[in-house]
């Protein structure tokens, strides 16, 4: 779950409403859905540094055309010669990486379909989305959108145990999510191949009978008030609530979505009202057949899936014949942003100690407007990176702001566009000049007018980043395209959030026209916001959001005249003078807007992008993820006249060197991916090198990035990309994209390693402001931190947070500008390759010299003592080790354990059999800790891998108990239930976790990532 297929699946940047509300995952309203991560994952909700999306999130999942054809084939209903027949459509615009086979249809009752059959796949999936959501709640009753969805999965009239479900998806080795967006709800699950009409037949009556089992409300409410608890303190939260509250309060989108137990339980009691009542009427007013969009996902052939979904699905009627009868309404009326709601400075107490201006500004409703994509055209001109850009001018010539992110979303009540600037400690005292940069720059892009060669080199991009898209997973697969059929045509369920078919300049000019003040409001978010006027302060509802509010107007009168002018086409002409004089900086130069991209691959070759399948001798998994890497140069191992022959063209290797390759992929890509790691020899006494070594490294790989980031952006846009890690253990660099872009790509980064680093005094305080913010940071879930300090208590090389903010205090210029040079490059290191994709074994061979030679040369680490350690070393703790913390989340009322038992160095025997029992405990921690016990929204357990050192792990988070009971429950479910659910099981649910588990092992790889992880 750590990277998904961009060809199908949720682009964050491009959603059509405000980000979901998850079920079952620590996930929240910034997250894509997807399954709940693993243990040690960090909670998978889209935070990037400050929020928003980046450039690589609207670029590497988008792109490409090809053509639509429709073939209409009729198959029989599975009722008999009576039934009607059922036809298909056979979706052909599809990314070229991708065999499956798409077909759209109509049950009987009307629920549009969408079957996908890929033949390889050994997981079924399925995947129901609603044309309702947070939008629809009761006024009286907010979140009841949310709660119906969490009460669906908590029993049915043909299925009425609470957790029949769950442990039917669980015993098939499966998993189960939803989410509820402002319009859409979503349900989607992945099992193994073989259960699905079993599997279609409980589905189908979360649509046809839901119990609302009254004796599960309240405990159910206390799951969505755990989930409500987590998000108080998410900043991506806490934005989307303080800018939704200044709505209009006509409007539902100034209302409170997500509910909790006040809104779902305790008022309406006050009240009278009956929650199981209320659900019950919602229920029937939204959940039809009309409004219904269902997709399957299996290896079985399409005929099949479309004569199972008629059976299962095609008898749900409509509860409420209005649901049927009444087109789906929007919520464009009442309007959410008239004037006088808008041109609003907010001042905003924050949670975190960086700093953030956040400008908002309503759009109109661009659903329709997937053709054009006009808001990709802008997102880039606002994030481009390049020299001279934006970016460039606040964060490196001014040094007011550490990054710039965009966000975007649309729906019936509109559209809006959010720009997050994180802010310096001169960007924190000066935040006008932040607006000033960037209502000139505005201004520039608006009098330059939209650029066709820019436009339709994006198109460009996007259409090579789609056609070559790894392929999204079952469940990802199911839920996107659900998603997308309520509201775009079936024929570009598979395209149309990618591709820019028909760019739209008109489109694009009246959106940059609705960039002016008066159509914004924007938050100066901080932690060090004081209220001068205690009575100003205001308090965004269910959140304790703390703010003040001013008119534009009044916060900057001067500033706001200039904004104005700026941004008008005679005003533009002389704002890059007038903005030096503002700024008292004559020798500023305004930011440009970007030029077309350049060196966008047109033909790719594929020569080589196609591996052997046929498995060598010992090379069992070969049919799955192709044959082994060979190794074109070996290490000392081998004999002088073998290393010889082997090295060929790899100049510059030394002896203790390797360097694997492997020619294409079982997968469909024509790229390639190298990744070399440089690392010391260690002798037997060696332990950990000192924390602030490793502060000096992490600054200089940022400084590092920094400054290469602007002189290659326009490299990493047309298809390439490239990363640097540093720590004390070595050196990691990797490349992966087209091959004809990588030689110069490698070239330009080994380049300026060899050259080193210059580190300025100003560049260093904005790098050491930036690392302390993060460091006292604690926006993240508590159980994240708990997991964090789990594993520094385990691992060499770890520290925590306040070990390395006591570390900065000894950083200076030289320190950091030598720490490359006096850590890694002062000794030998040895050299390890692997390079796999669409070149041949030259074209490895001179890659691999190219690093080399870029990062050491002449150097050999057979002429020391001591070795390369294969794998991190892991602490035997010896005796149970319990380490008590407070949250470190001020505020925050969650409590959170994880609770680990260690068994020692892995086989590949304990791996199945810890795979087996972390699949059997997953189902059993969450029936008794999360659906009986309610201790917390947050709950996971399973096998759990830390370097080589295999254990099993619970984690729990919640507010109805302490740490110490959570300790006790899950030490109750280790020595207690878990032993006992042993004893119990029987054998053949026994066989049906063995045969999940296989098929999981046998899953073919979605993509090359996965193909390269593997071998890596």
């Amino acid at each position: 779950q750590a990277s998904k297929a961009r060809g199908i699946g949720r682009n964050p940047c491009f959603s059509s409403s405000n980000q979901p509300i998850e079920r079952s995952s620590p996930q929240g309203r910034p997250a894509a859905p997807g399954r709940m991560p693993a243990e040690g994952e960090a909670a998978k909700g889209h935070e990037p540094s400050r929020w928003g999306c980046g450039l690589a999130a609207v670029l590497l999942g988008v792109a490409g055309s090809l053509g639509l054809l429709l073939l209409a084939r009729n198959f029989a209903h599975d009722g008999g010669a009576a039934a009607p027949a059922l036809t298909a459509q056979l979706i052909e615009l599809k990314p070229k990486s991708d065999n499956r086979q798409y077909h759209f249809s109509r049950l009987s009752n009307g629920i549009q379909v969408v079957n996908v059959h890929d033949p390889k796949a050994l997981s079924d999936a399925y995947s129901m989305a609603i044309e309702a959501g947070s939008l629809d709640d009761l006024e009286n009753f907010p979140g009841l959108a949310h709660f119906c969805e969490h009460m669906l999965f908590l029993g049915t009239e043909g299925y009425p145990a609470s957790a029949a479900y769950d442990e039917f998806v669980k015993l098939k080795g499966g998993y189960l999510n939803a989410y509820t967006a402002d319009e859409t709800t979503v349900y989607y699950s992945e099992l193994s191949k073989g259960s699905l009409s079993e599997a279609f037949d409980r589905f189908g009556d979360f649509f046809r009978a839901p119990l609302f089992d009254k004796s599960l409300v309240e405990k159910e409410v206390e799951a969505i008030d755990s989930e409500h608890a987590k998000n108080v303190q998410s900043p991506p939260w806490r934005l989307w609530a303080l800018f939704n509250s200044l709505a209009n309060p006509e409007s539902p989108v100034s209302r409170f979505h997500t509910g909790n137990k006040e809104t779902l339980y305790t008022k309406p009691g006050k009240e009278g009202a009956n929650p199981v009542d209320a659900l019950k009427t919602w229920f029937n007013s939204h959940y039809c057949p009309s409004r219904m969009r269902f997709v399957s996902f299996s290896s079985l052939p399409l005929q099949e899936q479309l004569k199972l979904s008629e059976k299962y699905f095609g008898n749900i009627t409509a509860k409420d014949p209005s649901c049927e009868s009444e087109p789906r309404r929007s919520w464009a009326e009442p309007a959410p942003w008239p004037k006088q709601r808008l041109g609003k400075w907010l001042s905003v107490l924050g949670t975190t100690p960086s700093a953030n201006v956040v400008l908002y500004f309503p759009l109109p409703d661009l659903t329709a407007e997937y053709k054009s994509q006009p808001i990709g055209y802008i997102h880039y001109s606002l994030t481009y990176g390049g020299e001279g850009s934006l970016t460039t001018v606040l964060r490196d010539d001014l040094g007011l702001v550490t990054d710039i992110s965009v966000s975007f979303s649309t729906g019936s009540p509109g559209g809006m566009l959010m720009v997050y600037f994180g802010l310096t400690e001169a960007g924190r005292s000066k935040p006008d000049g932040v607006l000033d940069v960037f209502f000139q720059y505005v201004g520039t892009l608006r009098n330059a007018q939209v650029s066709m060669e820019l436009y339709n080199s994006l198109a460009n991009v996007h259409k090579l980043s789609w056609d070559w898209s790894q392929r999204s997973g079952p469940s990802d697969t199911a839920s996107a395209i659900a998603e997308r059929l309520t509201r775009m045509p079936a024929e570009k369920v598979l395209s149309g959030d990618d591709l820019i078919e028909t760019p739209d300049p008109v489109k694009v000019a009246s959106l940059l026209k609705l960039l002016v003040p008066e159509n914004m409001n924007a938050a100066l978010v901080d932690s060090q916001t004081s209220f001068d006027a205690p009575a100003k302060v205001r308090m965004v509802p269910y959140y304790g959001i703390n703010y003040t509010m001013e008119e534009l107007s009044g916060q900057f009168p001067v500033a706001l005249a200039r904004w104005q002018r700026w941004v008008t086409p005679e005003g533009s002409r002389s704002s890059a003078d007038q903005l030096r004089e503002v700024l008292h900086s004559p020798k500023l130069q305004a930011p440009k807007p970007p030029q077309a991209i350049q060196n966008v691959p047109k033909q790719v070759a594929t020569t080589y992008m196609s591996a052997e399948t046929r498995p060598a001798p010992g090379q069992r998994d070969a049919e799955i993820v192709g044959p082994y890497p060979s190794l074109l140069v070996a290490p000392h191992q081998a004999s002088l006249v073998e290393a010889r022959q082997l090295r060929g063209q790899a100049d510059g290797l030394n002896r203790n060197d390797s360097l694997w390759y492997r020619q294409g992929w079982v997968s469909t890509s024509p790229k390639v991916k190298v990744k070399a790691v440089f690392r010391p020899p260690r002798t037997i006494d060696y332990l950990e090198a000192p924390v602030a070594d490793r502060m000096r490294l992490d600054l200089y790989a940022t400084l590092f990035k920094k400054g290469l980031g602007p002189k290659l952006f326009d490299d990493t846009v047309a298809g390439a990309s490239y990363d640097l890690s540093l720590s004390t253990d070595g050196v990691v660099l990797s490349f992966e994209g087209f091959e004809p872009l990588l030689p110069n790509l490698i070239d330009r980064v080994t380049r300026e390693v060899r050259a080193g680093l210059d580190v300025t005094q100003v560049d260093l305080d904005l790098a050491l402001d930036d690392l302390r913010d993060s460091l006292q940071s604690y926006s993240e879930m508590p159980i994240t931190y708990a997991v964090s300090d789990r594993n520094v208590l385990l691992t060499t090389g770890a520290h925590s947070k306040e070990e390395g903010l006591a570390a900065l205090s000894s950083i200076n210029t030289s320190s950091v500008a030598s720490s490359v040079s006096d850590l890694l490059l002062g000794s030998p290191l040895q050299f390890d390759a692997l390079i796999m994709g669409n070149l041949d074994d030259g074209q490895a061979k001179r890659a691999a010299s190219s690093l080399r030679r870029g990062v050491s040369a002449g150097d050999d680490a057979s002429q020391v003592t001591g070795r390369v350690l294969p794998v991190s070393p892991v602490v035997r703790p010896g005796r149970p080790v319990e380490l008590r913390k407070m949250n470190p989340r001020a505020g925050d009322k969650n409590s959170a354990v994880v609770v680990t038992l260690v068994h020692g160095l892995t086989t590949v025997e304990d791996r199945v059999v810890f795979g087996l029992l972390g699949q059997m405990l997953g189902q059993l921690a969450y029936n008794e800790l999360r659906t009986k016990q309610q201790l917390g929204y947050v709950v996971h357990a399973g096998d759990v891998a830390i370097s080589n050192v295999q254990g099993i792990s619970t984690v729990v988070q919640g507010m109805t108990t302490d740490a110490d009971f959570m300790e006790v429950a899950v030490e109750r479910l280790y020595f207690e239930d878990m032993p006992a659910y042993l004893r119990d099981l029987k054998d053949d649910d026994f066989q049906q976790f063995r045969n999940g588990f296989r098929q999981e092992l046998l899953q073919p790889p979605l993509g090359y990532n996965e193909e390269f992880d593997h071998f890596w």
